[in-house]
């Protein structure tokens, strides 16, 4: 220990400059298209409120299908030259209260269609899950590309894409394996708090099942999620911007983090208490905007369907296609744009999330600061006013 007191974060003086500067970003002047770019990216990253594949032929199966096609209608062609058999006949019907009923056989079952179907259905399945596996990896690898793209372009006052995307190639990749194994020891870390539970259930002990129950849902809530929570703030708020300040790795990166959380502890306790209470702040301010904004959208939706209707009342009945294909059309493109608001209204709260954290972070690492506060000294001051 070097003797030093420990750095005291103005937080309340840091709310209002990330606020102000948030206000500069976004309306500072207003730009439709700088929003709709930055929501992109904000959504891309994240940050608004995962070898040989040998697909099953099926090229056979067609084949297979023709073929007994051909057997059954052979079959059929046969067994109508025969004669029919009198004790078929005879068999053809039951007797139920006293009275004769003819029988409706059930035709044999397609065994080789059957287990054909199943194979398709099967080889369908495992490419389904496999593409579903590999949208989550590539989803995962952009998410932490555009991390750094919304870093730069909040830093830089900015809605570039290209550039930023292509310059922190490196460091994106990398996070993007720590993601990866990350995610991996996270799925195993939830199969294991499963175990006890699985294996209450192989007793058919109902107690066993509860308390095994109970105790996992403890660690879940009480450990693991936290724990989750916290890495994944840590990685986000402090990681990525030291990784693309110093150009480093993800594991170098992750030092220089543990550094700076074990020398400021009662500072990030501070951090992660006062984010959690903004979080339901903005939330709330979220959702009650978002709910203004849907019952404006239904307010005018349900006038323009009012004057829809009466229309079509004028109309004859087989003149109202187009009106009812207009209803369903003008009733997607107000769920299109309730999502689109809901994007632009979030983006303010991922802009000031970003600030406040890199202002922090400047705060309490002067290196690794996005936003320094220029001294202007005396001969500057008088040149200027010059």
């Amino acid at each position: 220990m070097d003797g030093k007191k420990p750095l005291t974060v103005d937080f309340s003086n840091i709310i209002s400059a990330s606020f102000n500067q948030t206000k500069a970003i976004l309306f500072k002047p207003f730009a439709l298209k700088k929003w709709i770019i930055l929501a992109f990216v904000a959504w891309m990253a994240g940050v608004l409120s995962g070898g040989g594949l040998q697909i099953p032929d099926f090229g056979g199966l067609s084949e297979k299908i023709n073929q007994k096609a051909g057997i059954e209608q052979e079959k059929e062609q046969k067994d109508a030259n025969e004669p029919a058999d009198e004790s078929a006949s005879e068999n053809s019907y039951v007797v139920m209260n006293g009275k004769e009923m003819p029988t409706c056989p059930l035709p044999a079952m397609p065994i080789k269609a059957i287990s054909s179907w199943g194979k398709v259905a099967i080889g369908l399945f495992i490419f389904l899950f496999i593409l579903f596996i590999l949208l989550i990896i590539l989803f995962s690898w952009l998410q932490s590309r555009f991390s750094f793209v919304f870093l730069e372009d909040i830093v830089k006052n900015d809605a570039s894409v290209k550039g930023p995307f292509a310059m922190y190639r490196n460091e994106g990749n990398s996070l993007f394996l720590f993601h990866l194994i990350y995610g991996v020891g996270v799925l195993l870390a939830f199969t294991i708090m499963l175990l006890p539970i699985i294996i209450a259930a192989a007793t058919n002990s109902a107690a066993g099942i509860v308390g095994a129950a109970i105790f996992s849902g403890a660690i879940t809530f009480l450990i693991l999620l936290p724990a989750i929570l916290l890495i994944y703030v840590f990685d986000q708020d402090f990681l990525v911007p030291i990784m693309a300040k110093d150009h480093l790795k993800v594991l170098d990166g992750w030092r220089k983090v543990i550094r700076l959380l074990k020398a400021n502890k009662k500072n990030i306790v501070i951090y992660i208490l006062l984010k959690i209470a903004l979080a339901i702040c903005a939330g709330i301010a979220f959702f009650l905007i978002f709910f203004a904004a849907v019952l404006a959208l239904l307010l005018v939706g349900g006038i323009i369907g009012g004057i829809l209707y009466g229309i079509s009342q004028l109309l004859p009945v087989i003149a109202r296609g187009p009106i009812f294909i207009l209803a369903i059309l003008l009733f997607v493109l107000a769920l299109i744009f309730a999502l689109f608001c809901a994007v632009l209204i979030g983006l303010p709260v991922a802009v000031f999330f970003r600030i406040f954290s890199l202002k922090v972070l400047g705060f309490l690492s002067p290196e690794h600061d996005y936003f320094p506060v220029k001294v202007i000294n005396s001969q500057e001051q008088q040149e200027g006013s010059s």
